[in-house]
């Protein structure tokens, strides 16, 4: 799972503005992963939640996985 994190959080610090704002937000994103199998086999996809604060800054809102 730390490959996944690791992907994930380098798309968004290299290209935060290139992921669609969620309908119905003014400025919420998500960057998902796809699905892939935990250690244990389980198969889970991982979300992270963030919004764009300025130019040079994302805040992370939530990180999520899920079984899928």
């Amino acid at each position: 799972m730390d490959d996944v994190l690791s992907g994930l959080l380098w798309a968004i610090s290299r290209l935060a503005d290139d992921f669609p704002v969620v309908p119905g937000t003014q400025r919420l994103r998500v960057a998902e992963s796809t699905r892939f199998l935990h250690d244990d086999g389980t198969p889970l996809r991982v979300r992270i939640w963030f919004v764009v604060v300025s130019e040079s800054e994302v805040e992370l809102l939530s990180i999520e996985a899920e079984p899928n």
